[in-house]
């Protein structure tokens, strides 16, 4: 090691020192629960039971997969989720991810672009998600939930929404959760009411997709149990 490494080793300073522990004996969770160093010490114990790299094995037909694929080898997933949640998560996420790889309008959103009320008409880009901060996340959500009925919903939304649920980061405020739950209902109420009606098989497609993406990603289970 240089010695500018080790000047620089040197100006770190742990933010919460806690001593090394004494033996292997797991820490006495009822004082980790009024210790601040008895929990951190807990947090340590915890965090070297598991591998310095958690990672899952990958199917390449899951990665990208064709515009008809039909079948998903997932090993886990709850008792109230089927294959075909599975089947839908695989087919459509591939082609809307496709369509946010766009060449052109490739610039962040405005302030200003955020109030037109025709901003959802057209697919957005990723780089245009990517730079939207919390606050304008929020509302472009609310602008979403706003226009999933019957009379206002376009196709584009359905990238519209995808895009947003992946650019949101945990922790989420009440009322993000509250929004994705509006949309999920929202959509399950659409398919029902256009199944008569002769909408693109992208927009069923998704209709149905949407409450297993807020129930599957966000931790509303629930919404899967009462469909």
């Amino acid at each position: 090691m240089s010695d500018s490494d080790s000047s620089d080793c040197d100006l770190l300073v742990q933010a919460l020192p806690v001593p090394d522990m004494e033996s292997d004996e797991p820490p006495d969770i009822q004082k980790a629960m009024t210790s601040p160093e008895e929990y951190i010490r807990l947090v340590r114990y915890e965090a070297a039971s598991y591998p310095s790299v958690l990672h899952a094995p990958i199917d390449a037909a899951d990665v990208c997969p064709s515009a008809l694929a039909t079948n998903n080898n997932a090993s886990v997933s709850p008792t109230f989720v089927s294959d075909a949640h599975d089947d839908l998560l695989a087919t459509f996420e591939y082609r809307a991810l496709k369509s946010l790889v766009t060449e052109d309008c490739k610039q962040p959103l405005s302030s200003d672009s955020l109030e037109n009320p025709d901003l959802l008409d057209q697919p957005p880009t990723l780089q245009s998600i990517a730079h939207l901060s919390r606050p304008e996340l929020f509302s472009v959500l609310e602008l979403v939930a706003s226009k999933c009925t019957k009379k206002r919903w376009k196709s584009s939304m359905a990238v519209w929404i995808l895009s947003l649920m992946m650019a949101l980061e945990p922790p989420l405020h009440p009322d993000i959760h509250h929004l994705l739950r509006t949309i999920a209902r929202r959509c399950r109420k659409l398919k029902k009411e256009l199944e008569s009606d002769k909408k693109s098989s992208e927009d069923d497609l998704f209709f149905g997709l949407c409450p297993i993406l807020v129930a599957r990603n966000f931790g509303q289970l629930d919404l899967l149990e009462s469909a």
